[in-house]
């Protein structure tokens, strides 16, 4: 089952835990080997749908955390990155959209000044899908319009056709659920054989569900069943 190797890593991050704080001698940082362990299991949660426990996981990890300071090694700024959007990803089935927003738009600037594209992308990715998914806004909402011509912009310059494809599926995926069938499935056809190598994104999943719903509307049944 899924969550029986998270509970074996949950398991292994407490004993660490209490290990490195009876013997802080050996460790110069009593929160360094339990948030590498915590945010490594909180990843593979998330990548098996094990939200809640990934949730609580990025959780710990933001409390181990120092706040954010631009004037903090590069390392320790992508950390602190990674764990906030984490907790947005993982949370966005039961976070209100403010909450997730409160989480994800600090990050812009910060992932921007990081400059590691692929991080940034992620973010604007996120909030594109809270934006779409979670408000019910078009592609115009200011919000969405900015990120996803970011997440456009990275990909081209990456030449990662990956990026662009998750940007277009949260486009693919409003066209279907806004009665534009034809052209949201031939937006997510397009998309599909890409989506299934982001896991860790869930939009990727609501994009393969709209474009078997979008296939199913059609009357295509043998499509939408695939």
């Amino acid at each position: 089952m899924i969550f029986e190797p998270v509970a074996v890593v949950l398991t292994v991050i407490t004993a660490v835990e209490v290990w490195v704080y009876y013997v802080p001698a050996i460790v110069a940082s009593r929160a360094f080997v339990p948030m590498l362990l915590i945010m490594s299991a909180a990843k593979f949660a998330i990548e098996r749908n094990a939200i809640t426990e990934s949730f609580d996981l990025y959780s710990r990890a933001a409390e181990l955390l120092p706040a954010y300071d631009p004037a903090d090694p590069a390392t320790l700024r992508e950390r602190r990155i990674r764990v906030g959007l984490g907790r947005a990803q993982s949370g966005f089935s039961f976070l209100r959209d403010d909450e997730q927003l409160r989480l994800l738009e600090p990050l812009v600037e910060q992932s921007s000044t990081l400059g590691d594209l692929r991080l940034e992308a992620d973010v604007h990715l996120a909030i594109a899908l809270v934006r779409q998914l979670r408000g019910g806004n078009s592609p115009d909402d200011a919000l969405l319009k900015r990120s996803l011509a970011r997440v456009d912009a990275i990909g081209k310059e990456l030449n990662d056709p990956l990026i662009a494809a998750l940007s277009s599926s949260i486009v693919g995926i409003y066209e279907v659920f806004s009665g534009r069938m034809r052209e949201g499935i031939k937006t997510l056809e397009a998309a599909q054989p890409l989506l299934a190598q982001k896991r860790d994104f869930v939009g990727s999943s609501f994009a393969l569900v709209a474009l078997s719903f979008g296939y199913s509307r059609l009357g295509d049944f043998d499509k939408a069943e695939a």
